[in-house]
């Protein structure tokens, strides 16, 4: 659909030089308005024409992130109503995480407990819910696990770590602590905990009770007020997970993408 606003245009009816927006089948010109109308069609119409292209640019940029932002395709298909709530304790979860969703800017939330219990599949949940939820096309997201951001920003200077990961508006770091504590995630969690910046952990360690320095400095932040720590427990989602596979897989989520 062609659109376009014009500079500098001879108007067809008064021969003025004018600005004038043009879109699909029609062109409204700044003096004349459209088709030699002259009240407030120009105006009316340019606002139309940016609410459209705002409106697109916004969902562009979704689908974008949606495609890049690193999160398993494993989960891309799941939402809240997708997650198990059989148990008070998996109600909570939902609703805290449904909470921190409408207010999530400069917090982190932690979560941490046994394999398998849905803290992935929960942080997955929550970045799609985050990305549907924002009409800011500056918004920029990044899910990664621990293993891949260590070898992302291995050789890199602080200031390269500082730009690339401690500026992304939500990061979403999974599996932190398998190998025990590490500086350079520290250094990442630090920044972003120093500069307010919105943050998923997950993790099979249990924070409470870690020996590890380096954990235990970045246990300090994540459970400071007003962040929120979850803790998950149970029994292992997966076996239930590849009974429903078969179905869940042919679900085309980007539409909306959790409606």
């Amino acid at each position: 659909m062609p659109e376009m606003i014009l500079k500098d245009v001879e108007c067809p009816y008064c021969h003025c030089i004018t600005d004038a927006i043009k879109y699909d089948k029609w062109i409204a010109y700044k003096c004349c308005g459209v088709g030699n109308n002259r009240n407030n069609d120009y105006d009316k119409k340019k606002s139309e024409y940016l609410y459209i292209k705002n409106q697109k640019l916004i969902k562009d940029h979704k689908d974008l992130l949606f495609k890049t932002c690193g999160m398993p395709d494993r989960y891309k298909h799941l939402k809240f109503k997708t997650f198990p709530n059989n148990t008070k304790e998996q109600i909570e979860i939902i609703n805290i995480c449904m909470q921190y969703i409408s207010n999530y800017q400069g917090k982190f939330l932690t979560m941490y407990g046994l394999t398998s219990t849905g803290k992935t599949a929960m942080a997955s949940i929550i970045m799609k819910y985050i990305i549907n939820k924002n009409s800011d096309i500056r918004f920029m997201c990044k899910f990664i696990n621990e293993n891949e951001l260590i070898n992302e920003i291995v050789g890199f200077n602080q200031k390269e770590i500082y730009q690339k990961y401690i500026n992304y508006d939500l990061l979403v770091i999974d599996e932190l602590g398998l190998k025990g504590g590490n500086e350079k995630i520290f250094s990442v969690i630090d920044g972003r905990y120093n500069k307010l910046k919105s943050t998923i952990i997950t993790t099979n360690i249990d924070l409470t009770k870690t020996q590890d320095k380096i954990l235990f400095r970045i246990s300090e932040r994540c459970f400071q007020s007003p962040n929120i720590v979850l803790y998950f427990n149970g029994e292992s989602l997966r076996k239930n997970n590849n009974n429903n596979s078969s179905s869940n897989s042919n679900n085309n989520d980007q539409d909306k993408y959790i409606n």
